[in-house]
């Protein structure tokens, strides 16, 4: 609705990660070519350009691992 503010918000912040478990790593078989497409198509620093930790109204949701681990807009 326009014109309408609410008090509270949710941030989803779903691949700002490039983490992903070295048992899981294992699993690749081009290392080098799976780095390249992390560093491609991770949204860096995102969750750090919406780290707003002084308003309790706002929450953030970051998922902690890569998009190439599992992402979470598929699959939870």
């Amino acid at each position: 609705m326009i014109g309408k503010f609410y008090n509270s918000c949710l941030l989803h912040i779903p691949h700002s990660s490039s983490f992903i478990e070295n048992d899981e790593l294992k699993k690749y078989s081009d290392l080098i070519s799976l780095n390249k497409s992390i560093n491609l198509l991770t949204d860096h620093f995102t969750d750090k350009i919406f780290d707003i930790i002084n308003n309790r109204n706002i929450l953030s949701s970051i998922f902690l691992y890569s998009r190439f681990f599992i992402d979470p807009e598929r699959f939870f």
